[in-house]
């Protein structure tokens, strides 16, 4: 087998070539031959699919590993920085972009560590520990992050409501050389179009009414860092111009400043909605959705991958108990049974509820009620000594003259609850005269 020398610590290994595209391709190359060309020719023996790479891009060699560029359109980097047509040396481990494509060098993962991580690893994906990753789907997305996160390309995450792009966005700035500095998210969608101007922007004393002080925008507290743009979908039209305006000049000028401000910030936007869609019917900006793409991630829904249903579920209910209570085999089943439309948020929901309903101990198919969260065996009030709903349902009983379903009414819960709530606190049934 024909070796190449790692970085500093590393053991002599073969060097794999992982692609991905913006639009979500990827395909893994050997060496077969000592150097190779890399293009968006079919022929070629690394055929890019992608309009961004030249017909032939880039060369590549094996022994010493390196790379350069063949006169290409948009050019190659190497760590971020533009190279030219002579030999770029090359460590395993170092990102190449070719145009918007991005290509990793890493070693074989026949003798080395997988390009995904083992369960038991999935720590080091997240600033904050919560990722999982045991279904394929998961894994596949995961590995496209540890491809994309040390680029410098914008990433564009797509996925249903509750399927968990902020914590891919999060993994992203961890793994990128941006992770000692700031993340910084925003929700375009919780915040009036009024004043989404000034939180990205920042003002200047005295720029509006009741502007008292200098304050900061979140575009100039990430300097250095990583922004979250969440929703981007939702941003109103003239903000879109603004941030085109960023990407282009690297710069903002507060509101009611002069003077602009350089900031050096990475874009991570998310949307659950079909932004294309919102081009055509022109409510969404088309060059700003070719900027904030520079590659496009896709989080699969929940329902596409139930393997990491269990765990994250045990996850959730670790986060409430220790240790944390079990799930019974039927439990498990009518969870993985569930269609999931609010996906990970609906399932900490879910959990949570059923430890509550449970009482902390083991949780089976009585304790789970999905959607809303309306529970089929609502949990008895474990609260006899309440003076106030035994005055209460007193109260309404003898102004109902002891009728129950009229009390039930009177009260605005049902008839079953309100003989449920009886039981609980001690309070004889009335009888039928």
């Amino acid at each position: 087998m024909r070796t190449t020398k790692k970085s500093s610590g590393q053991a002599d290994a073969e060097p794999v070539l992982v692609v991905a595209t913006p639009g979500g391709h990827v395909q893994h190359a050997r060496f077969l031959r000592p150097q190779l060309i890399a293009g968006r020719d079919a022929d070629l023996p690394l055929a890019i699919p992608d309009d961004s790479v030249s017909r032939r891009h880039a060369e590549l060699r094996l022994a010493p590993l390196a790379i350069r560029d063949l006169g290409s359109t948009n050019g190659t980097r190497v760590r971020g920085q533009m190279i030219g047509t002579d030999w770029h040396p090359l460590v395993l481990g170092d990102v190449v972009e070719l145009g918007d494509v991005v290509l990793l060098v890493r070693s074989d993962t026949t003798s080395t560590e997988p390009l995904i991580p083992k369960r038991r690893d999935a720590r080091r994906w997240s600033g904050d520990g919560q990722a999982v990753i045991v279904a394929a789907e998961t894994q596949q997305l995961y590995e496209l992050v540890e491809l994309v996160a040390p680029s410098a390309l914008s990433v564009l995450i797509l996925g249903e409501t509750g399927a968990g792009k902020e914590l891919v966005a999060r993994a992203i700035h961890a793994r990128s050389q941006r992770r000692a500095a700031p993340f910084v998210a925003i929700n375009c969608a919780a915040i009036a179009p009024a004043l989404l101007e000034s939180e990205l922007f920042g003002y200047v004393k005295g720029a509006f009414t009741g502007a008292a002080a200098n304050k900061m925008g979140l575009l100039e507290a990430a300097h250095g860092g990583t922004l979250f743009l969440d929703e981007i979908g939702e941003m109103p039209p003239a903000t879109q111009v603004q941030l085109l305006r960023v990407f282009e000049q690297r710069e903002i000028v507060p509101v009611g400043a002069t003077v602009p401000v350089a900031i050096d910030v990475r874009f991570v936007a998310a949307t659950h909605r079909d932004l294309s869609r919102l081009v055509a019917v022109g409510s969404f900006r088309e060059d700003l959705l070719f900027r904030i793409a520079g590659i496009t991630l896709v989080v699969p829904p929940l329902r596409e991958r139930l393997d990491d249903l269990e765990p994250m579920a045990t996850r959730f209910l670790a986060q409430l108990s220790t240790p944390p209570p079990e799930l019974t085999g039927e439990a498990l089943a009518a969870l993985r049974a569930h269609p999931w439309p609010g996906n990970v948020r609906e399932l900490k929901a879910t959990i949570e509820r059923a430890f509550v309903l449970s009482r902390g101990q083991q949780i089976d198919t009585r304790h789970l009620s999905f959607g809303i969260g309306v529970a089929s065996e609502p949990r008895p009030l474990a609260a006899p000594e309440d003076d106030g709903e035994r005055a209460r349902i007193v109260a309404a009983l003898e102004a109902c003259a002891g009728n129950q379903s009229r009390a039930a009414k009177q009260l605005g819960i049902s008839r079953a609850t309100l003989v449920r709530r009886l039981d609980a606190l001690g309070i004889t049934r009335p009888r039928k005269s």
